[in-house]
């Protein structure tokens, strides 16, 4: 209570002073920028409000004029992408992350040919692997009279 008392003292000393001349000019300069930057900030409210409103209008329209053909092509895409194996797929997202900064810098057809060049290598080493184990399980299938092949033979 006693700092409230304290801080009431001191804006009645300080009101009860008359400002001096300068005083007086400083006040009002500092009044009038702050009136100017009032205005600043005021002004590029307005302009990133409209930013905003503009962003937000003309972004769900462009999304929804996809053709048949882009869904067709988009939906072929994904058919692709979850060919790959769950560790193919991880591959590919963790490729597409290293090329991040190059794919930022690149034109639309370089990110394209990026893409689709990180995707065959790991779409050919994943049928790579599956390629080996459907062989195996055909191997055991075989039937017994036959000899092992000689790499087996140990």
């Amino acid at each position: 209570m006693g700092l409230a008392l304290g801080w009431s003292s001191l804006t009645a000393t300080l009101v009860a002073q008359e400002p001096v001349a300068s005083d007086k000019e400083t006040i009002k300069l500092l009044t009038d920028r702050l009136a100017a930057l009032e205005k600043k900030v005021t002004s590029l409210e307005d302009s990133l409000a409209q930013l905003k409103r503009e962003q937000n209008s003309s972004s769900p329209g462009e999304r929804r004029t996809m053709t048949a053909e882009q869904r067709e092509f988009q939906s072929e895409q994904r058919k692709r992408f979850n060919s790959l194996s769950d560790e193919g797929r991880r591959k590919f997202i963790e490729g597409m992350r290293d090329k991040r900064e190059t794919l930022a810098n690149s034109t639309p057809e370089d990110r394209m040919k990026l893409a689709r060049e990180l995707f065959e290598k790991i779409q050919a080493e994943d049928q790579a692997q599956k390629g080996k184990t459907p062989e195996a399980p055909a191997k055991a299938d075989a039937p017994k009279s036959e000899s092992p092949p000689p790499a087996e033979q140990k």
